[in-house]
């Protein structure tokens, strides 16, 4: 992959601080509050009593407690539902300062960040994470252009006009993202989270732990999250279907199109595909006239 730095636009940040803060995670998150650390942000998620996704998120450990950095329209969701059991301890919840914003790189180390600026690996991805003051990255160049900037080693950066190409980055590594219309709809199985190291069944009780525990130790999955590609950019939503023969066999999860920003127009898709379908056979829309989707292996 090329040098890519990009503001993560659509994404913010806040942060969980207090002397409860890592004993509030332990019984929220997926993963092991323990273990997390300051280098590295882990995919995380919180989950209903019912097993469900609340949230999907990334965490690392920050001096005073944790940050959690997501897509900026489940932020609200998120905050609102770990603040009924926030309650209990000794925590505060923060947002991101306005005057502030993520960037996302897969070529910037920390040498060309100034001292103040600590860039954050994303685990199971090619790209970093930092913060730095938006004044700090005026755009110098017209709507939807590139911006080049100056780093504190002095070599020229630009900056991508879209966050795009960050969720294109996910999408090929089969990592989903959640929105609006996905929260309490899927199971962490049904998102392959055990897989991405999102879930740890050895961590002890956690909200939704004994459904998810029963899924994974008892359960027989039926439909499992695939990546499906379409050489066009198509105008689809999540939860959306996938059919076979006129037949419903996948709901969509997530999907990014580079659009205008690339010369491609390809769409990625990520699916819950039911097992019984068939992999040979044509993947549509169920839209008239759709495209054929690409099940890509």
């Amino acid at each position: 992959m090329k040098p890519l730095t990009c503001e993560l636009s659509s994404w913010t940040y806040f942060d969980i601080i207090g002397t409860d803060s890592e004993k509030f995670l332990q019984g929220q998150l997926s993963i092991n509050a323990f273990k997390i650390n300051q280098q590295q942000a882990g995919l995380a998620a919180v989950c209903n009593h019912k097993g469900r996704v609340v949230s999907l998120f990334y965490i690392y450990r920050i001096d005073a407690g944790f940050r959690i950095i997501l897509p900026d329209d489940i932020s609200q969701s998120t905050i609102t539902h770990l603040k009924k059991y926030a309650v209990f301890f000794k925590v505060t919840i923060q947002a991101e300062s306005a005057l502030q914003q993520l960037f996302a790189t897969n070529h910037l180390t920390s040498e060309d960040l100034d001292v103040n600026t600590s860039l954050i690996k994303i685990n199971l991805t090619d790209f970093s994470i930092f913060i730095k003051d938006k004044k700090t990255f005026e755009s110098q160049s017209g709507l939807n252009q590139p911006t080049t900037i100056q780093s504190i080693s002095h070599q020229s950066i630009t900056l991508q006009p879209s966050d795009s190409i960050w969720y294109w980055h996910l999408a090929n590594q089969a990592i989903p993202w959640l929105s609006p219309d996905t929260v309490e709809a899927f199971l962490p199985h049904d998102l392959n989270l055990p897989k991405l190291d999102a879930v740890d069944f050895n961590k002890g009780c956690f909200t939704g732990q004994e459904i998810i525990a029963r899924m994974q130790y008892k359960g027989k999955l039926k439909q499992h999250m695939h990546l499906f590609s379409c050489p066009q950019d198509l105008s689809i939503k999540p939860k959306d279907s996938i059919v076979q023969l006129e037949k419903k066999v996948a709901e969509i999860i997530c999907r990014i199109s580079l659009g205008t920003t690339n010369e491609s127009q390809e769409t990625l898709i990520l699916a819950l595909l039911k097992d019984r379908a068939d992999k040979e056979q044509t993947f549509q829309l169920n839209l008239k006239n759709s495209p054929i989707l690409e099940l890509v292996k």
